[in-house]
């Protein structure tokens, strides 16, 4: 499937029967069609335009459509799909207030603890690790563990249990990228999670890969039938999709994360893909192209679960749906997706 990025200034995005086309103002580079039947999503960064017949082609067709600054989502442009029965955005609703919301929030954040702990231990157990190193990951993979154990955050109503658990989990990804800088090694200059900007490639490449994660999950949640900006971990706020900010904290290090270590302990890019000025450090085209191409090999990889096997992608929307059918009490726990090893 074709990933599009549309990265230069004054591209006019349209249609040619069941085409996308792309008309590029610059001499060098060919205008481009790409048959729908092969188009996975388009991705616009730059400032550009895009027919209203462009539009209804990618809509009859499933392919979302991504607006982004640098590394930020800006806006996404979805096909309208079966939005489920209106029951289960009330329950959604209501459990905000009872012990629904409260094991939501706790379950999301123990996912994110142990997806985070399981890729470091994976680490360990695969790669031919120095002694120093070797220790320095378990270390984090220790305090990692020292987090769980608090959970869960006991409490009748979210605003009690919030700020304990957004605690935790700010302890558990400090010492977790503590233990990613002791394996990257020191060539990608990585020292600790930063955003807006990134200050390194692995930053680049972390928030590029969440903002695709992003309007994957965006697209499931809206499929299940969920209202995606009444969220229960992250709190409301005017155009926060706080629901697809919850379910991202299972997702990332087995999607963007573990794809970010196989291309980099590959040499499938170097520093030298990535371009730093006053703006931060930005991801160039032959790294961004790899990164996507590999991220969504990663969604599309199947994997064995209890209900046989089914694609990363598939995944993000059947956890979804799990979370619509717990806020609806027909399951009595919300299970979150955990990496195995």
């Amino acid at each position: 499937m074709v990933v599009v990025f549309v990265t230069k200034h004054g591209t006019k995005i349209g249609k040619h029967q069941e085409r996308i086309t792309l008309y590029i103002p610059d001499p060098e580079t060919p205008d481009q069609e790409i048959s729908v039947k092969s188009l996975e999503e388009i991705i616009i960064e730059a400032n550009a335009s895009i027919s209203t017949q462009a539009i209804k082609l990618a809509a009859q067709q499933g392919i979302p459509i991504l607006f982004m600054a640098g590394n930020i989502p800006l806006a996404i442009l979805h096909p309208e799909v079966a939005h489920g029965s209106v029951e289960v955005r009330r329950q959604q609703m209501m459990a905000y207030y009872d012990e629904r919301g409260v094991q939501f929030a706790n379950q999301v954040v123990k996912a994110g603890m142990l997806n985070k702990q399981q890729l470091l231990q994976t680490l360990c157990n695969r790669r031919n690790l120095d002694p120093k190193t070797y220790g320095e990951i378990q270390d984090a993979i220790e305090h990692i563990e020292t987090q769980i154990h608090q959970l869960p955050v006991k409490g009748t109503k979210l605003p009690m249990v919030r700020e304990k658990l957004f605690g935790l989990e700010g302890e558990a990804a400090k010492h977790y990228f503590r233990g990613l800088r002791a394996v990257i090694g020191e060539k990608w200059g990585f020292e600790k999670r930063n955003r807006r900007p990134p200050q390194d490639p692995i930053n680049s490449m972390l928030s590029y890969g969440y903002a695709i994660l992003y309007s994957k999950l965006f697209s499931a949640v809206v499929i299940a039938g969920l209202e995606c900006f009444a969220g229960f971990l992250h709190t409301d706020r005017s155009g926060k999709p706080s629901l697809v900010l919850d379910l991202i904290e299972e997702f990332r290090q087995p999607v963007v994360d573990k794809t970010i270590l196989r291309i980099t302990g590959r040499n499938m890019v170097s520093p030298e893909d990535f371009e730093t000025t006053q703006k931060g450090c930005m991801i160039m085209e032959k790294a961004k192209k790899i990164l996507v191409e590999e991220l969504y090999d990663e969604l599309d990889r199947k994997i064995p679960t209890p209900h046989g096997k089914l694609s990363m992608a598939d995944i993000l929307i059947y956890q979804a749906r799990n979370a619509g059918k717990f806020f609806r009490r027909i399951t009595p726990k919300y299970k979150p997706f955990i990496m195995s090893g």
